[in-house]
């Protein structure tokens, strides 16, 4: 799942044009290995405190792991010699990461070990990541995605241990981006078909069917939250749609569907399973 999630992201930065993507990736390990490196880390950064800015002095005394997020030049240098958490992981985090960048290998996904990098603590474990732009040129320090793993995070908000990835996107950035580059997306193609659906198996059936279509790359609407069937086919024609794909309980059981074409409102049933 971790890899699946980076590899969504990084396609949908992709799609929208955005290249020389890379990602950056490391593990924080866990509750069993993370302790330790924490104490690890405080000692280190005891001994050069004098040395840190005074957010990180602060950081010190609440929480060491914060102060490798620091952007301040002098904490970046010492930071370059600190302990890394990836030495000091326990067996079970060290297999986990050792498959996911297997799996990054295998997609032949770009990546880059980054043994400082550090997210939101208190509830992330084992992988963390961000992806960042345009990297050979040196531009695009700020990182347009980022997530994790959020095993304890369920578990903080007093629910069971429950197992979690998952990750989120700076819109605002990834604008900022797209102007600064002077990218354009190209227009979406022109939706002339529209499904609607009458009753619970009818909108049970429509859901694979509009994923059918989504799988085939062909555009299509639809209304999911609207029951009736008057309502939709007035939001086909505001839509300017050319056919609408009528499902009703009959056809989902005959597996059949009618074909209604919105200029003539001449109708036609064909078989499900054909109409992709």
């Amino acid at each position: 799942m971790d890899v699946q999630i980076i590899q969504i992201f990084y396609n949908i930065l992709e799609k929208i044009r955005l290249k020389k993507l890379i990602v950056e990736i490391n593990s924080i390990g866990d509750n069993q290995c993370r302790p330790y490196y924490k104490k690890l880390l405080g000692s280190y950064f005891k001994s050069r405190a004098q040395s840190l800015c005074s957010n990180c002095k602060r950081r010190l005394r609440e929480n060491p792991l914060r102060i490798l997020d620091c952007k301040e030049e002098k904490c970046q240098r010492i930071k370059a010699q600190a302990p890394q958490m990836i030495d000091h992981l326990c067996d079970e985090c060290h297999n986990h990461f050792k498959e996911v960048l297997e799996f990054l290998d295998e997609i032949e996904l770009p990546y880059r070990l980054n043994p400082y990098l550090v997210r939101g603590l208190d509830y992330y474990t084992k992988t963390v990541f961000e992806i960042y732009y345009d990297v050979e040129e040196g531009r695009g320090q700020d990182a347009l995605v980022g997530g994790g793993r959020y095993d304890s995070l369920v578990k903080l908000l007093r629910g069971k241990d429950t197992p979690a990835v998952g990750a989120a996107a700076g819109v605002e950035r990834i604008i900022q981006v797209m102007k600064s580059r002077d990218i354009k997306i190209p227009k979406a193609p022109e939706t002339k078909v529209f499904l609607a659906q009458l009753g619970d198996l009818a909108k049970r059936k429509s859901l694979k069917l509009f994923e059918d279509f989504r799988k085939a790359k062909i555009p299509i609407s639809e209304s999911f939250g609207r029951d009736s069937l008057k309502a939709q086919l007035n939001r086909a024609n505001r839509l300017g749609i050319k056919y609408t794909l009528i499902l009703g309980q009959k056809e989902a059981l005959e597996g059949t569907i009618i074909i209604r074409d919105m200029a003539t409102g001449k109708q036609e049933i064909v078989k499900m399973d054909k109409v992709v």
